[in-house]
């Protein structure tokens, strides 16, 4: 079920993201993939199989194709190859991780029945869509430079240049080089 709900999960960004703004995009997937998880809670196949679903439209869908489009549209040119690296590895971490809370998981029915320890593997992601809904909300207070300019908010945009380009000289020549790319 993840696999197909992470597909659906891409293709709306691709709509989506262009529209609302990859910032939107990422609290509709927070939101998603919470729904989801809690979802997965419930100790009912066909529940856990929509929670899985919702899951993958979140968290492996739509994070999968924002993550990678925000870097790239917001991160100084020097640095965009580090910040892919550390998106990349803390994608295969999280797997690791997940595949490792597999490992305290019950082993017959009777240990199933005893305890609800299955359940942890479910509430992580809500906790880490939770953190990085309060970093969104207080830490990153804008969208990407891409879609700023592309929206005419001219003085969010030169505001968010002056503050990723900390030397004034750099953030101007990102702004002249900017001017001349045509987006859409």
């Amino acid at each position: 079920m993840v696999p197909l709900g992470a597909w659906f999960g891409a293709m709306f960004v691709i709509v989506a993201a262009p529209r609302l703004g990859k910032r939107k995009c990422f609290f509709i997937a927070n939101g998603i993939l919470c729904v989801g998880s809690a979802l997965s809670l419930v100790p009912n196949i066909p529940t856990i199989c929509v929670g899985r679903f919702l899951y993958g439209i979140g968290a492996m869908g739509m994070m999968a194709a924002l993550v990678p489009k925000t870097i790239e549209e917001t991160a100084p040119t020097r640095l965009k190859g580090s910040f892919g690296t550390m998106s990349q590895s803390n994608l295969n971490m999280g797997v690791l991780v997940a595949y490792s809370l597999f490992y305290i998981q019950p082993d017959t029915e009777e240990e199933l029945a005893e305890g609800n320890q299955w359940q942890i593997v479910f509430m992580v992601p809500i906790l880490f869509a939770t953190v990085q809904t309060f970093v969104l909300l207080f830490v990153m207070p804008y969208d990407s430079l891409k879609f700023m300019k592309d929206k005419g908010m001219t003085k969010e945009y030169e505001y968010l240049v002056g503050r990723i380009y900390q030397d004034k000289e750099a953030a101007l020549i990102y702004l002249a080089e900017s001017s001349k790319i045509k987006t859409t």
